[in-house]
Formats: C-alpha cells, structure tokens, sequence
C-alpha cells in the first residue's frame, strides 16, 4: 500500500468514523465513505486488547497484504479496518474471506445508491 493511500492522522480516522456507514464481520469492522479524492484510502486500527506490539503489527501486516490483494484503490473511498479482538492471527486464510465478503457487501451498498 502506497503512503498517498494510507489515513494515518488521529483527526482523519474520527471524521471518516463518524461519518460513514460500518460493516462488520467476527474479525473486522469496516468503516467506508465515498471520497472527494480519485483514488482509495485506507487506515487500519488495531487495539491493545488484540495483544502486545508484536502481535499488533502482524495483524496490520496481514490487513496490508489482503487489501492489496483484493482492493482496487483507483475508486474514490475511504475506508476504515478495525481489527476486532476475535482476529486471529494464525488463521489468514479466514480472515482473508471475511475481508472479501466485506468489500463485496460494501461495493453494492455503494452501487446501489
């Protein structure tokens, strides 16, 4: 993922938050809005409650690795991955579905409107 498509600043998480609508999963919570910028941006957060630094920053590589694997970042979206307590670090492959399911339910909410 590319630093343009990254929501990094405290302030962004919360407008976007806020803001938008959510679809949730066992293991994630997505967050998603239609953006005025022409490409896709994404944050990820994962709670304290989800382990020590270094299980933390595994759990965001793995996000990492499954949105660019499966989003395309030339929509105009921003999007919010919360990794919920129940994501399990040992099972990608899972994840990985759930994920996909997630963005599946998302592109139609955003084609229907």
């Amino acid at each position: 993922m590319k630093v343009k498509n990254r929501v990094k600043r405290h302030e962004e998480f919360q407008d976007i938050i806020r803001g938008s609508k959510c679809e949730k999963s066992s293991f994630f919570a997505i967050y998603f809005q239609k953006s005025d910028i022409p490409f896709t941006r994404v944050g990820i957060s994962v709670s304290k409650k989800n382990g020590n630094a270094v299980v933390r920053n595994k759990i965001k590589r793995q996000i990492r690795a499954i949105t660019d694997a499966t989003i395309d970042y030339q929509a105009p979206l921003n999007l919010i991955i919360v990794a919920k307590n129940a994501y399990d670090i040992n099972d990608f492959a899972k994840g990985k579905e759930q994920f996909t399911a997630l963005l599946q339910n998302i592109r139609r909410k955003l084609d229907d409107k």
